[in-house]
């Protein structure tokens, strides 16, 4: 009975001890499972974030790029916009051109004077041009001349031929000169009242005397050639003269009084002399030259 009992106690015990082992491991394997399981679930949400971030990356694309095609059609529409504008406001300067020519034209039909107008002025500018490239023929009284005195002399010049050009250079300084003259004999004048009726002796001593501003250069292209007291002088005495001809072939040459001017033609101008007497009273101004 004894070794019986002690034979069940061991069979128990050995079961016991079995079923402890066979749970052990049973609880072992479960545990791995359940780790192997959270690991999966750790990988799924790792990758199901992923996926979000995919999905909200590709909607803010998606927005971006709905919002670059729109501004590109804007900007395309903006563009064509622009560019018809401009095409309107090329054809309505057009327009304006044409209406300007038609005028013109109309104009130029209505105002037969105005071609000659037109070669009038040409003529004047060619004058000038050929005084500028000829400065030995001008003379510092021709800033005395206004337009009407140059419209004069190119109306009638023959400014084809050299000698044409030097006649009508001739003419320009003849007018300059005579419009000049007057105010060298207000300043006569005008210095021998201030003088108790002596005259200068030097073309330079009149420079105080003119109404307006004389250059040194003008008044050095004359000479004295009736001093003394004024009151001395006979009637139509010259008192000043201009030095020389700028042109020996073509010039007035200028002798001046206190009420009255002579000119000698020079050269081809010879045949030609003039006196001309003016009233004491003081002239006007000479028009300041440009």
């Amino acid at each position: 009975m004894i070794t019986l009992q002690r034979a069940i106690v061991r069979g128990a015990l050995a079961a016991a001890i079995g079923m402890g082992v066979f749970e052990a491991c049973q609880n072992s394997r479960l545990h791995e499972q359940i780790q192997a399981l959270q690991q999966q679930q750790a990988i799924l949400g790792s990758q199901l974030q992923q996926l979000q971030q995919e999905r909200d990356d590709a909607r803010s694309r998606l927005g971006s790029l709905l919002a670059q095609n729109e501004q590109s059609r804007t900007n395309q529409n903006n563009a064509e916009l622009l560019k018809l504008r401009g095409e309107v406001t090329g054809l309505r300067r057009k327009v304006q051109d044409l209406a300007q020519l038609k005028s013109r034209d109309t104009q130029s039909q209505a105002d037969p004077m105005e071609p000659a107008a037109r070669d009038l002025a040409g003529k004047m500018n060619l004058l000038k041009q050929h005084l500028e490239q000829m400065p030995d023929k001008n003379i510092p009284e021709l800033k005395y001349l206004d337009g009407e005195a140059w419209a004069r002399v190119a109306q009638t010049a023959k400014l084809d031929t050299d000698a044409g050009v030097r006649q009508g250079l001739s003419s320009l300084r003849n007018l300059a000169k005579a419009n000049f003259a007057p105010h060298i004999a207000q300043a006569l004048q005008a210095y021998a009242q201030a003088n108790e009726g002596q005259l200068p002796t030097d073309a330079l001593q009149l420079k105080p005397y003119f109404e307006s501003p004389v250059d040194d250069a003008t008044l050095a292209r004359y000479q004295m050639i009736g001093t003394g007291n004024a009151r001395d002088l006979p009637p139509g005495q010259m008192i000043m003269a201009e030095k020389a001809p700028v042109d020996d072939g073509y010039d007035y040459l200028f002798q001046i009084g206190l009420n009255s001017r002579k000119t000698v033609g020079v050269g081809q101008n010879g045949h030609i002399s003039e006196s001309v007497a003016w009233s004491p009273r003081r002239p006007a101004a000479p028009p300041s030259g440009k």
